[in-house]
């Protein structure tokens, strides 16, 4: 619950990743996204190439950014790397026909310079590709780009705003109403991860990115970052994310001190609700999938991949069920679903939890994760 874990903890233990470890743990975690509900993923790390193939091995689609740094991090000696895999995974049918596809990923804007920034903004253009980004995520983020020539986080995007390339920018803890402003004026879609960012830091102020009509992706992070990577138990966080600014508010802490009336009035009145059901499943349904627009998820329509769920309206975990939307936002979806559609392919959960590919899967991580810790120095 403090310090930067990222720069403290798993900069360290990412060195001593290889290839096959990140698609053995990968595979993992796309079993966890799929017996969840979740169809296609968005993901941004070293080794993309071997997430993607986990993708495949699994049969989830997505959007593979591999992770580009030149300034610092794991990956800062594999920048060409990052970008010649990214244009691999992009141009290999194959992963196309799975529904793999590719965007760029510089890490951060702290760990990549604006050179690197102008020259993927141009790549990203060229090849009709997006940007996922982690934007914004930490105070030594911020407090190095303030010291720096571009002074905050979005002056070092300023490459990418002015090309138009789609942007994905994940977190926006630290992102200041001068620089939503400038954001809301470009094609910037900002991903919010409320469970991860309860634990890594503290979660961002959306209701800044609401008010301007900033897109709103809807995310998990990681397993390692928030123990469960199930999308639709972050749509309750993200529709009530205003209502705990009542409890930490000052009405209610005059409240507390004076006990007057009128306070407690004036902080009932804080009661919000931000999102309704129908914005809060749009978070994880048609935004993301308007950000990525080669993959073609977001919405049933003709020419769009079929993937979609089969829930059990009558299940007691949705139950009375009334109002859908509500029930799909509000509810326990996981508990209630019956099957999964990805690419046309029907799946039923109850033989997917039996199968003998995830016991392998597993036993492949587990033995993996030893051999990993043992090489990091983290266990004997």
């Amino acid at each position: 619950m403090s310090g930067n874990v990222v720069e403290e903890v798993y900069f360290g233990l990412e060195t001593s990743l290889t290839r096959d470890d990140v698609r053995a743990f990968a595979r993992v975690g796309a079993w966890e996204c799929l017996l969840s509900g979740t169809g296609a993923v968005f993901d941004h790390y070293y080794y993309a190439d071997a997430v993607a193939e986990a993708l495949v091995d699994v049969g989830l689609c997505g959007v593979v950014a591999p992770t580009f740094q030149d300034l610092s991090g794991p990956g800062s000696a594999a920048g060409e790397k990052a970008i010649e895999t990214t244009l691999a995974i992009a141009d290999n049918g194959g992963l196309r026909e799975a529904g793999v596809f590719a965007a760029f990923g510089p890490h951060a804007t702290d760990t990549v310079s604006r050179a690197a920034w102008e020259r993927l903004a141009e790549l990203g253009s060229r090849h009709s590709l997006p940007i996922h980004a982690h934007l914004s995520q930490s105070f030594e983020e911020l407090e190095r780009l303030v010291a720096s020539a571009d002074g905050d986080p979005v002056g070092r995007l300023t490459p990418v705003l002015e090309a138009g390339v789609p942007l994905l920018g994940v977190h926006g803890i630290y992102l200041s109403d001068p620089e939503l402003d400038r954001l809301a004026a470009s094609d910037v879609v900002l991903g919010y991860c409320p469970a991860a960012q309860h634990q890594f830091a503290f979660p961002a102020r959306v209701e800044g990115w609401r008010k301007r009509g900033i897109g709103l992706a809807l995310g998990t992070d990681a397993g390692v970052c928030n123990d469960r990577m199930d999308v639709q138990a972050e749509v309750r966080m993200v529709a009530t994310a205003a209502t705990p600014r009542v409890t930490h508010g000052p009405e209610h802490a005059a409240w507390r001190s004076g006990r007057s009336l009128e306070d407690a009035r004036q902080a009932e009145g804080r009661r919000a609700t931000l999102l309704t059901s129908e914005e809060a499943l749009a978070s994880v349904w048609s935004t993301p999938g308007g950000w990525a627009r080669g993959l073609g998820v977001g919405k049933i329509a003709p020419g769009a991949r079929a993937n979609m769920i089969v829930v059990d309206p009558s299940h007691p975990a949705l139950w009375p069920g009334t109002d859908t939307l509500r029930a799909m936002a509000y509810g326990n979806v996981s508990a209630a679903l019956e099957a999964t559609m990805i690419n046309g392919q029907l799946r039923r959960l109850d033989e997917l939890r039996r199968s003998d590919m995830l016991t392998a899967h597993l036993v492949e991580a587990n033995r993996r994760r030893e051999m990993w810790l043992k090489r990091a120095g983290v266990s004997g």
